[in-house]
């Protein structure tokens, strides 16, 4: 037989020595018997048992891969959120993604220390945006009046000036006709309180995408887009110049305040810089008429006929 050797290795270890008894009946020996052993049924025992054995480890095998992987995709669940959060993160700078939470516990206690962090730096990144925007306000506009500064304006008449709807813009320059004498009569704080209500009857009274700014002083200007005609320009003045007339009552007194406006149409301006000349020299020649305002004539026989 195949394993035959096998046989006889577990006889020869096994059954090395036969069981002797001997025959008697009456006192009288008939004889010896000799029981030799054989390793046959223990060898069918040993290969069932290996079959057995073998059978119970591929089934652990099996078990423990399905474990592993089981395992392996749990994790990889848990995990796969916190690398989408860390990516957004640093692609985006997303800080307002939060880890979901994870059924495993060590995750979630990762996921809990992570978050709070998250709302660590995003309560800082909102905190130097608002900062940010603050400064960025401050360095822009007019602290007193909150308006639009002489740099900030000055910024958007240029940028004006590179579009093609630039010739229908108009320049205003307004300054206040008795400021000084405001000052010394009723205090700073009066004059403040004048250019306060210039900036807010200046604003009323144009519409909300014109530009209102404060130059500096009791300088104000105004960039008024859409204007074709110089008559468009003639009731503009008239209007500003109407809601001047209504007195500031500041500490139980009656101030009263008027200004003059001197107005330049881009469309006869070759420069921004010209335009700006022209509108300053525009309202030094309006403190002298009654109107209160001047509109400066395009400098040239074809510019003032389009115009």
């Amino acid at each position: 037989p195949e394993f035959a050797w096998m046989e006889n290795l577990f006889d020869k270890v096994f059954f090395k020595h036969p069981v002797t008894r001997t025959i008697k009946h009456q006192n009288n020996q008939y004889g010896t018997l000799i029981i030799y052993g054989s390793a046959t049924q223990l060898m069918s025992f040993f290969f069932q048992l290996l079959i057995c054995l073998s059978a119970g480890i591929f089934v652990i095998l099996l078990i423990m891969l399905w474990l592993v992987h089981s395992t392996y995709q749990k994790l990889m669940h848990s995990i796969q959120p916190m690398v989408n959060t860390v990516e957004s993160l640093n692609l985006d700078t997303q800080y307002q993604a939060r880890l979901p939470s994870s059924p495993i516990y060590e995750f979630r206690v990762i996921s809990g220390a992570f978050n709070n962090l998250l709302d660590k730096v995003q309560r800082t990144n909102e905190k130097l945006q608002s900062e940010n925007s603050q400064l960025s306000h401050q360095a822009l506009h007019d602290q007193l009046t909150e308006l639009p500064n002489r740099h900030y304006f000055y910024n958007i008449l240029f940028n004006q000036f590179e579009h093609p709807e630039k010739n229908q813009t108009a320049l205003f320059f307004i300054d206040n006709n008795n400021f000084k004498n405001i000052n010394d009569v009723y205090g700073h704080l009066a004059g403040d309180a004048v250019l306060k209500e210039m900036a807010q009857r200046l604003k009323k009274n144009v519409r909300s995408h014109d530009v209102v700014a404060r130059l500096g002083g009791d300088e104000f200007a105004i960039l008024i887009r859409n204007i074709k005609h110089y008559d468009h320009l003639e009731l503009i003045c008239e209007h500003l110049i109407e809601c001047s007339k209504a007195p500031l009552s500041f500490d139980q007194q009656q101030i009263h305040f008027s200004f003059s406006i001197g107005v330049a149409f881009s469309k006869c301006a070759t420069t921004p810089e010209d335009l700006i000349a022209e509108a300053d020299n525009a309202m030094y020649k309006a403190k002298n008429l009654a109107q209160g305002w001047y509109i400066t004539p395009c400098l040239n026989p074809d510019q003032e006929s389009s115009c």
